[in-house]
């Protein structure tokens, strides 16, 4: 039998977990980055401060003159593993073998599990369709 295998992968997990946590923070370029560092370097960046020229790695101080109005945050270990849990239980029903992918978050490092890093797969092999298929066009 030939195996399915479903990826779902959350784009820029992190901050798209900030942003759950802090609507405020959708549409503004948001940049993770350590608060206990002297020389903090930006470990995630939203796709509005990709656009200002911040990428992962960048000097904190270079992206605030990248972009003045990048909104710079601590990461939050504990919010990216609750919020990958809560994705990963709602993921369950649909297969019967639901696993997280392993790996960090962008350059954050591997912490609170495997579901923190927004990404999972979904073994599908032998699920049979529930829904109709799509409606025929014609």
């Amino acid at each position: 039998m030939e195996r399915t295998v479903l990826h779902v992968a959350i784009d820029s997990f992190p901050i798209q977990a900030e942003r759950f946590r802090c609507p405020k923070l959708r549409g503004r370029p948001v940049a993770l980055a350590p608060e206990n560092s002297p020389r903090p370097r930006v470990l995630a960046v939203s796709r509005e401060a990709q656009a200002a020229g911040i990428r992962p790695g960048t000097p904190l101080v270079v992206a605030r003159r990248l972009c003045r109005g990048l909104v710079a945050l601590p990461p939050d270990h504990g919010l990216y593993a609750g919020v990958g849990e809560a994705i990963l239980e709602r993921l369950l029903p649909f297969a019967p073998v639901v696993e997280p992918a392993g790996g960090g978050l962008g350059g954050l490092g591997g912490f609170g599990g495997a579901a923190a890093s927004g990404r999972f797969f979904l073994d599908l092999t032998g699920v049979t369709r529930t829904a109709a298929g799509p409606p025929e066009v014609s």
